[in-house]
């Protein structure tokens, strides 16, 4: 652009300001009158501004001091700002350094600040553990269920949420703490189910684990049968124990036949009452509940019968293993009556095991009645056998001992059991017998056996207890007989009564001494050393057998002074004598002992109507017997007697 071009916009603008001043002007003269008008103003302004420094010139030095101070301040100023401006970074760093140094510090505040908002409810939760535990031990099951129940409503409620790590921790340690706690209850209540706890208590015990969850009713029922099959093995556990105790190493009929009974009642009692509380708890409650399966019913019926089976079963192999020691027919009898008013109590609940009886209590009868006979005839036999080695003569023992200076004599002997008994009735035992104390305590042992038969008299056993009756008398015949044959042959007692008194008696004594085990028996003492039982009587039968109580025979006394030598007719008629007595007690036992007790067993026992045939055993022996006595008829000693000494 030219000067000239910016001289012609000067005056075009100087032109424009021109007339914007005069613009104001209404006329020509006012225009023209305007600089006088000015120059008045200019001279007053001055006037005004000349008394104005004159009488405010203090203030004006006041300004111009002000005014030098503060444009040298504003030099001060600019410099501490920009030492201001330099030094912010530094201070922004420090900040940010002391906001992150706090920051733990304010964190921990804050959380020590919502502890102390919150601590009610922190207290409450920490303590839950602490409280299941005291209610678990002290039965307050209720209690501890609500506090399990508030401890699973606060686990849902954290469940989902998004917390740190820390919390999760803590809550995860709180409900290990409480599924502590709540083993505890469940311990608690498992072993209420094992102790002795009556129907209420057990009920309560299964609704507490209801409440708990996770059993349905089959596991439920399969705990409780298998705690309180727990608490019934225990009581027989203790009641075995408490009997060995009692007896010590050896079993004792009595202690176990108070084993058994011990046994019978705490079967009785503990499954009456689990079955009675298991139809409660468990049948009933399925019945009364509104959607239970006829399934869920069917297997809580099928799980009590294979529990009340199993311990019928138990019970059953108890009776077969012990049974057999008990040997006292009472204790036996007791037994039975025991378990039979067990089964009639146990037949209304539907456990109807009596019939599973008869096989065990017969097997228990015929082994003590075997054993009862088998014993008598071999303490007969041991009697023989030893009296034979002895060489003791039969006037010595098989006689009833007759006293000093007094002659033996020998009874008549009746040819049958009906001779014998037509004055004392058909079942009473022959007194005949009473002459030989051999065949008294063999009598006597025999009707110890069939007294105690009487308080058990199984009809099925009557063959079997008959054969075995056939059998003992078959043998004690063949000994008889036996010993009657060796007193006939060279060597035997009878055969020696040609030496001196004193050395037969000195020998005699010499045995004695050597063998003292010979067995003597007292008064009133079968040959086991038992009472003998005083009658076999049966209900409803008028007549009775007694059993003796014969005076044993004494040993002779000790002469050392020698008799004379007996002549030969004397040797021949005293052996003729011995020989005699032999066969007489023989006829006895064949003829009076054997049949009278065949009978009692059939008709005095089992009030059989009529006598059962012998084995042929028995027959065996009786024909040999006979065959030999007829053999042997001994001849008569018309009145001619010896001195028992």
């Amino acid at each position: 652009m030219s000067i000239n071009t910016l001289q012609a916009n000067e005056g075009k603008l100087d032109a424009a300001a021109t007339v914007d001043l005069i613009r104001p002007f209404n006329s020509l003269s006012d225009l023209l009158h305007h600089p006088s008008v000015l120059s008045s103003e200019s001279s007053l302004l001055t006037s005004e501004l000349t008394s104005l420094c004159h009488s405010s010139h203090s203030t004006f030095l006041l300004l111009h001091n002000t005014a030098s101070t503060l444009s040298t301040s504003f030099d001060s100023l600019s410099s501490s700002l920009d030492s201001l401006l330099s030094t912010i970074p530094s201070l922004n760093d420090a900040t940010q350094q002391f906001s992150k140094t706090i920051k733990p510090i304010l964190e921990e505040r804050r959380r020590a600040t919502l502890v102390l908002d919150q601590y009610e409810k922190l207290a409450d939760l920490l303590e839950i553990p602490a409280l299941l535990d005291s209610c678990s031990r002290n039965g307050q099951y209720q209690d501890a269920l609500e506090l399990v129940n508030h401890a699973n409503s606060v686990w849902m409620q954290f469940e989902g949420s998004e917390k740190d790590a820390e919390t999760m921790s803590i809550l995860r340690s709180l409900q290990r703490e409480v599924e502590g706690g709540v083993r505890l209850m469940l311990g608690s209540l498992v072993e209420i189910l094992k102790g002795r706890s009556k129907l209420p208590v057990l009920y309560k015990a299964i609704v507490f684990l209801r409440q708990l969850g996770g059993w349905d009713e089959e596991e439920l029922s399969v705990l409780f049968l298998c705690c309180r099959g727990a608490f019934i093995e225990n009581l027989h556990s203790a009641n075995e124990t408490a009997q060995i105790g009692s007896a010590g190493t050896s079993e004792s009929q009595r202690d176990m036949a108070r084993y058994l009974r011990g046994y019978i009642d705490i079967f009785r009692e503990g499954v009456y009452d689990l079955v009675s509380a298991y139809t409660t708890i468990f049948l009933d409650h399925a019945q009364n509940t509104e959607g239970a399966s006829r399934g869920t019913q069917d297997e809580l019926i099928f799980l009590l019968s294979v529990f009340t089976s199993n311990q019928i079963s138990s019970l059953m192999r108890t009776l077969s293993l012990h049974l057999s020691s008990v040997h006292d027919f009472t204790s036996l009898s007791s037994l039975l009556t025991q378990l039979n008013y067990c089964g009639s109590s146990f037949a209304r609940i539907g456990l109807e095991f009596r019939p599973l009886l008869t096989k065990h209590f017969e097997q228990a009868v015929l082994m003590n009645i075997k054993q009862s006979m088998e014993h008598a005839a071999t303490e007969f036999v041991s009697t023989f056998t030893e009296e034979e080695r002895l060489g003791a003569l039969p006037s010595t023992w098989l006689l009833t001992s007759a006293a000093p200076g007094t002659s033996i004599s020998i009874p008549t002997i009746p040819e049958n059991l009906e001779a014998s008994t037509l004055a004392s009735g058909p079942l009473t035992a022959p007194s005949i017998l009473t002459f030989s104390p051999p065949l008294a305590l063999l009598l006597n042992s025999y009707l110890i056996a069939f007294n105690s038969l009487r308080l058990l008299p199984v009809l099925s056993l009557l063959p079997s207890i008959h054969q075995t009756l056939c059998e003992s008398l078959a043998n004690t015949m063949r000994c008889i007989l036996d010993y009657s044959r060796s007193t006939s042959g060279p060597g035997s007692p009878t055969f020696r009564l040609d030496k001196p008194r004193s050395s037969l008696s000195m020998e005699r004594r010499n045995s004695e001494i050597i063998t003292p085990q010979r067995r003597s028996f007292a008064p009133g003492a079968d040959v086991t050393g038992r009472p003998r039982s005083p009658v076999l009587q049966r209900t409803g039968t008028p007549t009775s057998a007694r059993a003796f109580s014969p005076t044993p025979t004494s040993a002779r006394p000790f002469s050392p002074t020698p008799r004379q030598a007996l002549t030969t007719e004397e040797v021949k008629a005293k052996q003729e004598l011995e020989r005699s007595i032999v066969l007489e007690v023989g006829k006895a036992h064949a003829r009076i002992l054997a049949p009278f007790l065949l009978k009692a067993l059939v008709v005095g026992v089992y009030g059989k109507p009529e006598e059962m045939d012998p084995e042929d055993v028995f027959k065996g022996a009786i024909l040999e017997w006979e065959k030999w006595y007829g053999e042997c008829l001994p001849k008569p000693v018309n009145g001619e007697h010896y001195d028992a000494e």
